[in-house]
């Protein structure tokens, strides 16, 4: 996928201008989701960058632009004179520079985007896959998720961050 691309891309730019970065894996409702599918393996992936001491989160897949079908005449004319199958699934990408998804607050990526490491998700009370695959779920509301059922420890929660940033140059 090419959100992989992006979020290597903005992590090598983040390291070569000496910007802690981390790329982070995860679900997103992006262009192909519908609203009662699940997810089954991770289908995106965004950035965490640390500024000052504190995470922040970048999407720089979704801040580029969007996705729009295209419009296949000849796929629709089959299937109206010979009853041929017609399945539209070919996307245009669309240049479209979205600031929203730089350094977007955490309250507001949770609504479409769970990373598949809790940690990364940088809200007060972490959300399960079930609370996010749910039908209700629209916004995020800072309260326990019943598959969590506990706050984070801020001082807890950074020293997983910062372990888990470590963790890297500790393996090569």
């Amino acid at each position: 996928m090419i959100c992989y691309q992006y979020s290597d891309l903005f992590n090598s730019l983040c390291q070569n201008a000496g910007i802690k970065s981390k790329e982070i894996f995860g679900y997103s409702r992006g262009s192909s989701y519908h609203e009662n599918d699940r997810f089954y393996e991770t289908n995106h992936s965004w950035n965490g960058v640390r500024i000052d001491s504190s995470w922040y989160l970048v999407d720089a897949t979704w801040g580029s632009g969007y996705l729009i079908q295209k419009d296949q005449w000849f796929k629709k004319l089959l299937f109206k004179w010979f009853k041929k199958p017609y399945i539209n699934n070919r996307y245009k990408f669309v240049k479209y520079n979205n600031d929203k998804y730089f350094l977007i607050s955490p309250d507001s990526l949770i609504i479409n985007h769970l990373p598949a490491n809790p940690v990364w998700q940088l809200i007060e009370f972490p959300i399960s896959i079930n609370t996010f695959e749910s039908k209700d779920w629209t916004t995020y509301t800072a309260k326990m998720d019943s598959s969590y059922m506990k706050q984070i420890d801020t001082e807890e929660y950074l020293r997983k961050i910062n372990q888990y940033t470590y963790l890297p140059t500790l393996l090569y």
